[in-house]
């Protein structure tokens, strides 16, 4: 092994994580040794650029190239100096957020939830409330795409409120909230965090990083919940729309999410040929099918097919061709540029 992949692989082993061969043959080149680090404050001022880059990035490059990043930086702060790694608390809590936010877009529950402890770790050691509610908040969104303790997903929003110490940040613990309370059938609680999480997302910042939470975002983590929800379909549309009209062009995840939304709305009120209509209107606008949109199309595909009795070749001639992540990436760890 070379020096670069050896300390690639203790940090993630440390940290409890797993890492194929291809993400460690392609994250350890961005790996610095020693001779090639900057002086302590240089090196801070560096990490803190790649964690400002990968924010910036997120849901914009593929997410297996946002990996690729995310490991890398994760070695470099393990390589920052034990005696002065207080310093870098703040910045490990970071990615570790981050990277648990990818590995819901990756379908990686297992590395997920693991990032996702490393996050509150590091966000409680660093002593920062926007970065303990952050990571709270992005924790209990697991809960919507993964098998997890409602439980665990009720005290991470109770945590994310605690300490949301920005307008922001509250909004988006309400949505996250939201979909909490859908998940254990509270729709008045849930439709009582969705009007905070609009009244209180920014409507001045038109970002799409997941530190923030814009008005098209928090419509966009709304129509998520209520689109699970017959009754509530018209509900589910009219935030899912109002999030299509708000959300960056560049945005490609969360706009895809928000037609999957009206998609679903449309289908458990009935309408398949609506619900078709929208998911196909996606796919024709989305550069790439990431995993957890690879699965939602499935879960579309499997409820159309309990109504209909037949297989839903419209949708999933489509999860089955095409690629995960655009071609053609290079020249960095994140892939060359965004969407």
């Amino acid at each position: 092994m070379t020096p670069r992949r050896d300390i690639l692989i203790t940090a993630l082993k440390a940290a409890g994580l797993a890492a194929t061969a291809p993400l460690i043959g392609a994250a350890a080149p961005y790996v610095r040794l020693d001779p090639e680090r900057d002086t302590l404050h240089g090196e801070r001022r560096r990490l803190s650029a790649e964690v400002e880059s990968l924010y910036e990035q997120q849901g914009r490059v593929p997410a297996d190239a946002l990996q690729v990043a995310i490991c890398a930086a994760w070695a470099n702060l393990d390589r920052y100096p034990k005696s002065k790694r207080v310093a870098v608390h703040d910045l490990r809590a970071k990615v570790a957020t981050i990277a648990g936010s990818n590995s819901i877009t990756l379908a990686d529950p297992a590395n997920g939830g693991r990032w996702f402890e490393l996050a509150h770790r590091y966000a409680r050691l660093a002593g920062e409330p926007s970065l303990i509610s952050l990571a709270h908040a992005r924790s209990a969104n697991a809960a919507m795409y993964w098998k997890a303790c409602l439980r665990q997903a009720r005290t991470d929003i109770e945590l994310a409120r605690r300490h949301a110490d920005t307008a922001e940040l509250r909004a988006l613990a309400a949505g996250e909230e939201c979909r909490v309370r859908i998940l254990y059938g509270d729709t008045s609680g849930a439709l009582r965090a969705a009007e905070e999480a609009v009244a209180f997302a920014s409507t001045s910042d038109h970002s799409d990083r997941i530190d923030r939470c814009t008005v098209g975002f928090a419509h966009m983590t709304v129509s998520r919940a209520l689109a699970r929800l017959p009754h509530m379909g018209s509900a589910a549309e009219e935030h899912a729309a109002e999030a299509l009209r708000t959300l960056p062009r560049t945005a490609d995840l969360l706009r895809a999410h928000a037609h999957l939304d009206i998609a679903e709305a449309r289908l458990r009120s009935r309408d398949i040929d609506g619900a078709l209509s929208t998911a196909d209107r996606m796919l024709r606008r989305c550069e790439r099918l990431e995993p957890v949109l690879r699965a939602r199309l499935g879960e579309l595909a499997t409820l159309i097919e309990r109504r209909t009795g037949r297989r839903c070749d419209e949708i999933r001639r489509h999860g089955e061709s095409r690629p995960a992540a655009c071609e053609g990436s290079g020249g960095g760890p994140l892939g060359g540029g965004g969407a």
